[in-house]
């Protein structure tokens, strides 16, 4: 499903990501984007903050499934 995020300074408008991530990386991304990164620990997604700021791809590689 897509997704808008926006925060003017940290995010380039009209920005356009192809890496597949999932719903559950909503939460590591805002508590990165918040400075809280310690409060990932216990979700299983991945922060997509350093894709939304300036990289082209995710850092990592992982096994994404669909049901």
């Amino acid at each position: 499903m897509p997704a808008i995020f926006r925060l003017p300074g940290r995010i380039e408008p009209g920005r356009v990501i192809a890496s597949p991530t999932s719903i559950l990386d909503t939460i590591p991304t805002f508590a990165d984007l918040a400075g809280l990164p310690g409060l990932t620990s216990a979700v299983d997604g991945h922060s997509i903050a350093p894709v939304l700021a300036d990289q082209d791809h995710l850092p990592e590689e992982r096994a994404l499934f669909f049901g």
